[in-house]
């Protein structure tokens, strides 16, 4: 397994791949976020998603590497993330387990912030499958901001009662929300 994967979900089988992952880590090439729970325990048996804090060495060394954009995204969002949030997470909704690409909490661990990241949301289908758990994880946490990150799209939908804001990242990036 390569270690330099970007957003992969990790699974350490042995305890040479975990060494090498935790070396990764403490020399900050990598990071992890767990899932978002208050249990130790589901935290622990859940996976953790992979970034890269340089995205061109990650994509070189990558084995995984599928050609699609939206992972570079994806990665750059949780790179200002993490400069900019107390804690981050990703979280899977309860129903169905369908996956939010992050959520925020404050210093005090209450979530503020639901986010998707997706290359291009025209699609119905894809509008849907990005929806759905944001709407879940919006309505469970009480998170007064939703956002679904794109390439290029900007809009605000409401639904359920959630308003969830459509934002082309290079806007959000910027704080032209």
């Amino acid at each position: 397994m390569s270690f330099f994967s970007p957003t992969i979900l990790i699974f350490c089988t042995n305890f040479e791949e975990k060494a090498d992952f935790t070396w990764a880590e403490d020399a900050w090439l990598l990071f992890s976020i767990p899932l978002f729970s208050d249990s130790l325990k589901e935290r622990e048996r859940n996976y953790k998603k992979i970034y890269a804090i340089d995205w061109a060495l990650a994509n070189f060394n990558s084995t995984v590497w599928d050609g699609h954009v939206s992972r570079a995204l994806e990665n750059m969002v949780y790179i200002h993330l993490r400069r900019t949030c107390h804690n981050v997470g990703y979280y899977l909704t309860r129903r169905k387990r369908q996956e939010v690409d992050f959520l925020t909490a404050n210093s005090q661990g209450h979530p503020e912030t639901a986010i998707q990241v997706s290359m291009d949301i025209s699609q119905p289908d894809t509008l849907k499958r990005e929806m759905e758990p944001l709407i879940a994880a919006a309505k469970y946490f009480n998170t007064k901001k939703n956002y679904i990150l794109t390439y290029n799209q900007e809009k605000t939908i409401s639904d359920n009662g959630i308003t969830v804001s459509v934002l082309p990242i290079r806007k959000w990036l910027l704080g032209k929300e």
